[in-house]
């Protein structure tokens, strides 16, 4: 087991003190033990905000890209056209 021998004071008030008390009681935790576990998962909740975030950046990057893609294809279904009636006009004069 990892020797805990650092300190970190926290001031707090005396509700925010018997809040504490009172959830790590609850918890069956020292008070260190909340603490830590309150400051961890809440480094968590940050991770994951950040990686919906990133997600959501992703996503919308996505969305761009298949539209531009379908405007790609768009573009050449219609040029193809373009070129088919080229041709059978070419056609059509030396024929």
């Amino acid at each position: 087991m990892r020797t805990r021998n650092k300190r970190i004071v926290v001031h707090v008030t005396k509700t925010e003190h018997a809040r504490i008390t009172k959830g790590a009681e609850q918890a069956g935790l020292s008070i260190s033990a909340f603490m830590r576990r309150a400051a961890f998962e809440a480094q968590i909740k940050d991770d994951e905000l950040a990686l919906l975030a990133l997600i959501d950046a992703v996503m919308e990057g996505t969305e761009r890209a298949e539209r531009a893609i379908d405007d790609t294809l768009e573009h050449v279904a219609l040029s193809n056209q373009r070129i088919s009636r080229m041709e059978a006009r070419a056609r059509h004069h030396r024929g």
